[in-house]
């Protein structure tokens, strides 16, 4: 596990760490900070502290590989307000993230579901999406002439062995 993915998964559980000159410091709801996570974080422990030196945005944009250009463009006027927003900004980046890929017709990991489009047939989506829906996410590639996915097979009829 990388410093970001250890800093994700922090993240995830609702600890908050924090870089006091030589010294991790924490704050954790009871629970979260298993032994094996507080062995990584200690493992880790000065890759963490130089990655918290950094401002909130800054290492967001980074573990994300976007520049700070592109989180301050997408949250427009509202930056003063998110810009040390943890939770807002890596949501903002990861949706920069998604776009990107789809806009390369690359098919981002939480798309785990399939749709069937009115317009581009079946896509892969995210979890939840109507089995049907009048348009989705890969129209805006279709219509832009940018990368469709291909349709997953699946299989219509069932197999089974005939004696």
């Amino acid at each position: 596990m990388n410093t970001a993915e250890l800093l994700t998964e922090v993240q995830r559980r609702g600890i908050q760490l924090r870089a006091e000159g030589a010294s991790l410091h924490y704050q954790a709801p009871k629970g979260t900070l298993t032994a094996d996570l507080r062995a990584k974080l200690k493992a880790h422990k000065a890759e963490l502290l130089t990655a918290l030196e950094k401002p909130t945005a800054e290492r967001i944009a980074q573990d994300h590989g976007l520049t700070l250009a592109d989180l301050k463009q997408a949250a427009g006027p509202d930056w003063a307000k998110v810009e040390n927003d943890t939770a807002t900004l890596a949501g903002v980046a990861n949706s920069i993230t998604i776009r990107r890929m789809r806009e390369r017709g690359e098919v981002p990991s939480n798309y785990t579901s399939t749709t069937i489009c009115a317009h581009c047939g079946p896509v892969p989506i995210y979890p939840g999406m109507a089995e049907r829906v009048l348009g989705c996410p890969w129209c805006f590639n279709r219509v832009k002439g940018l990368p469709m996915p291909k349709p997953s097979k699946t299989k219509s009829t069932t197999e089974a062995q005939l004696c």
